[in-house]
């Protein structure tokens, strides 16, 4: 019978949770108690992915030393201590993963994600540089070093590993996108909007590098071009950043600070502030057009 057998049980209860009925697959994983590490891994891995996080350590503990892939135990169970915001104890699965060579790039990212909550940026970015160095095929590890790069306006490094890195991974639109944003922070417009048009014919379906283009258009003056770009995305978007965007090409536009321009650009900024009204550049500028 599906009810006491371990493997069965695992099964519909992956099959629940799959299917959106998290509730009954919890409950049918928390009742599963298999002598098989095997299947107590799995276990553990379904409680996680259903937001059971403490009964999932409690599983992983239970198979430590029996386990057949210590470090894939040892890297789950770091995972749900860091979601359940145990930042030491994940800090130190994962470093002894890292000193003892036994993790790939996740857990690395992963050691850098902690951290980052314990206000150690520093840590962080030396662990990011060492995994990009001994993980070069990993992207993603790339996209994270750069991310702290645009976060730490470290323009000249950041600039130095994305360029680097394209060589490596020219399909990656992502590294495109963060070297257009330090290009754009380095006032190099020409260069970022080159960087924004590759990232966009690889993923042109991604609104932050529109919009990042249409920002770099905007300080470079082209704000023609800017205004079209932003009324292309306004149509098929309904972000609060692409309608404050738009504000800012429409003052700009309109010389005199007067008239229709004036009007629509009061408008979009009340309709960017109705979708986050804790933007402040909205709030300085709406005051600015009242006055």
């Amino acid at each position: 019978m599906v009810s006491k057998d371990p493997h069965l049980q695992i099964l519909m209860a992956s099959a629940l949770i799959g299917s959106g009925q998290k509730d009954e697959g919890k409950r049918t994983l928390l009742k599963t108690r298999p002598q098989d590490p095997l299947l107590t891994f799995e276990v553990g891995r379904l409680l996680m992915e259903s937001g059971e996080d403490q009964p999932a350590i409690e599983r992983f503990l239970a198979i430590r030393g029996s386990y057949p892939e210590p470090a894939a135990l040892e890297y789950n169970l770091a995972l749900a201590h860091f979601r359940l915001h145990e930042l030491g104890t994940a800090a130190a699965i994962l470093e002894n993963l890292v000193h003892a060579g036994s993790t790939d790039a996740d857990g690395y990212r992963l050691l850098a994600d902690v951290y980052q909550q314990q206000d150690k940026p520093a840590e962080a970015f030396d662990l990011l540089q060492r995994a990009a160095a001994a993980f070069p095929e990993d992207s993603q590890t790339v996209v994270d070093l750069l991310s702290f790069c645009v976060e730490r306006v470290a323009i000249d490094q950041g600039l130095s590993i994305a360029t680097a890195a394209l060589k490596r991974h020219m399909g990656s639109s992502e590294i495109f996108g963060q070297r257009a944003q330090l290009h754009a922070l380095q006032g190099e417009q020409k260069q970022a909007q080159a960087d924004y048009l590759s990232a966009i014919r690889l993923s042109p379906r991604v609104e932050w590098l529109h919009l990042g283009l249409a920002l770099s258009l905007l300080l470079d003056d082209r704000l023609a071009e800017a205004r079209e770009l932003l009324e292309q995305r306004l149509r098929k978007t309904s972000g609060y950043y692409a309608f404050y965007l738009y504000s800012e090409v429409l003052i700009r536009q309109s010389a005199d600070g007067a008239g229709p321009l004036k009007l629509k650009a009061s408008e979009m900024l009340e309709r960017a502030l109705a979708l986050n009204p804790t933007f402040a550049p909205d709030t300085f500028t709406r005051e600015g057009l009242k006055r």
